[in-house]
């Protein structure tokens, strides 16, 4: 294919082709998985997702936590829920960098270990190793292999931290243990030690899911103009960037239904601040949206590298016979030019 030139300056989105190692069903699963633990009473979740009854749950002050067991590949799957009340809020809001208990050289935002020590508090360690070492996991093994992990954990916005926060405990106690992370629309953690600290771990897999326009990613580093100290924060694990398409028109749709929604005495102020969400795309159908159009992605990209090959290998070929051909040539030329010399050699010597 021709490629396309630019002008100077601009730039193009190209949707990612899915890079981690486990399949789109699979991702979307556990996004359903992180949408669960938002359910109560007057706000089911989305049709779209595979609902599944859990197997324990542990709730805290201003946080939740469900258990799967035998669930996305086999192993057991922990899910911890994103910002939903006034006191997750004001943990969020609590963003002076602290030390980190479990490595005293990285810092951590204050709000986000609370809300852990909170949850650690009320037996979610204890939920998460019997789950790995239950016999009924995992189709009767202590600690299922399949996938190259024993236990998958996952969460949506501040579920997410949550779940790293998790997984460090988890292979802290258990050297052997391996987890892996799955953190959907997260904001940043901690500092660059925190985020060297969580690279060290070999056994740990850590892939933060974003949408392109997500801003929530992008706090409490965002917010320097504010507090200077915010400029220090980093994000943690490998990066899977989803484009987001018609950004423009998206946001201009939400922010009119936020607007309404927020002069509107009937309407619940929970729902306009998720329809506020809904302008940065970090709300969860935003990302189920994503991951499957990300799918699309995969195989155009596969069909594109398949034309390039094919041009390519077209390209080879007719350079190899360009080459052949004028080998052919000075061959002949060169041959040509022997007789010349053996037939006016031998003129010479008759006369």
């Amino acid at each position: 294919p021709t490629p396309v030139r630019l002008p100077k300056g601009k730039r193009v989105m190209v949707r990612h082709a899915y890079i981690f190692g486990r399949s789109l069903e699979e991702d979307v699963r556990l996004l359903d998985r992180a949408e669960q633990t938002y359910e109560r009473p007057g706000h089911p979740i989305s049709r779209e997702a595979d609902r599944r009854p859990f197997n324990a749950e542990v709730t805290s002050v201003a946080s939740r936590a469900l258990l799967w067991n035998n669930d996305v590949g086999g192993c057991p799957v922990v899910a911890l829920r994103g910002t939903t009340t006034p006191e997750d809020m004001m943990l969020n809001a609590a963003t002076e960098l602290v030390p980190y208990e479990r490595h005293s050289a990285a810092r951590v935002h204050a709000g986000f270990q609370q809300a852990f020590a909170n949850l650690k508090a009320a037996g979610l360690v204890e939920m998460a190793i019997g789950a790995v070492g239950s016999a009924a996991c995992c189709g009767g093994g202590p600690g299922c292999t399949a996938g190259g992990h024993d236990i998958l954990l996952c969460g949506h916005s501040l579920g997410g931290v949550l779940a790293l926060l998790l997984a460090l405990e988890l292979v802290l106690l258990h050297r052997s243990l391996r987890v892996t992370v799955v953190m959907f629309g997260a904001p940043q953690p901690g500092d660059a030690a925190f985020a060297a600290f969580v690279s060290r771990h070999r056994q740990l897999t850590v892939n933060r899911v974003e949408n392109t326009t997500d801003m929530i990613c992008r706090l409490p580093a965002a917010l320097e103009f504010l507090e200077p100290e915010c400029a220090d924060y980093r994000p943690a694990g490998a990066l899977e960037r989803l484009d987001d398409g018609d950004v423009l028109g998206q946001a201009l749709q939400y922010a009119d239904r936020a607007l309404r929604a927020a002069v509107d005495p009937a309407t619940d102020a929970r729902d306009g601040w998720r329809r506020l969400l809904k302008v940065s795309s970090h709300t969860v159908e935003a990302y189920r949206a994503n991951l499957r159009a990300s799918r699309v992605s995969m195989e155009e990209r596969i069909q594109e590298r398949t034309m390039r090959a094919a041009g390519f290998a077209a390209l080879a070929v007719s350079a190899l016979g360009s080459l052949a051909a004028a080998a052919g040539e000075a061959a002949a030329q060169s041959q040509g030019q022997s007789r010349r010399s053996v037939s006016g050699g031998r003129g010479r010597n008759s006369r």
